[in-house]
């Protein structure tokens, strides 16, 4: 992946069928949460952040990545429920699929522990096995309410403004 640009991102996707793999994880949790509305972003890291990110850090898990953004229940906004759903999906993420491994290490509560910026989110990844293909990926996942989303876009946590200039691609 070192050798990819946006482009070369998203044929390396499609080579692997990871677009079907996204896609088929993105229906199974809309069917699981009828009851729920939110929508995902999806997106593929850029070669530039992966690089980043391998230089700040010194690993990048986070090739694939998802926000999961709960608006409502049953039509019902109030925060605390919509908190609930989302260590719901959270669990149904690292269970429903026998060829999913969470990466617990790697799992962050934001929202238990919010950053001293006031970010707040549900972060997991998971070690996605394709069998058929032979091959693995990493997938990370933040899960936050629509209110969450809002203070990181507009608010004290908008570190998305700060550091990160919207290099992904977005699928």
């Amino acid at each position: 992946l070192l050798d990819t640009d946006r482009k070369d991102s998203a044929k390396l996707s499609r080579k692997f069928s990871l677009p079907q793999n996204l896609e088929a994880e993105n229906a199974s949790l809309k069917a699981a949460f009828k009851n729920v509305d939110f929508y995902i972003m999806s997106r593929v890291k850029s070669k530039h952040n992966y690089i980043e990110k391998l230089d700040k850090k010194g690993e990048a898990l986070d090739i694939f990545g998802d926000k999961i953004i709960i608006l409502a229940v049953d039509g019902k906004t109030d925060e605390d429920l919509l908190i609930q759903i989302a260590y719901l999906m959270e669990n149904f993420l690292i269970t429903h699929d026998p060829n999913v491994t969470e990466l617990f290490r790697k799992r962050k509560d934001y929202i238990a522990e919010p950053k001293k910026n006031g970010y707040s989110s549900l972060h997991t990844t998971r070690i996605v096995h394709v069998p058929d293909k032979d091959i693995k990926f990493y997938r990370e996942t933040q899960i936050k309410t629509f209110r969450m989303r809002e203070t990181e876009k507009t608010g004290t946590a908008g570190h998305s403004s700060v550091y990160k200039n919207n290099r992904d691609l977005f699928l």
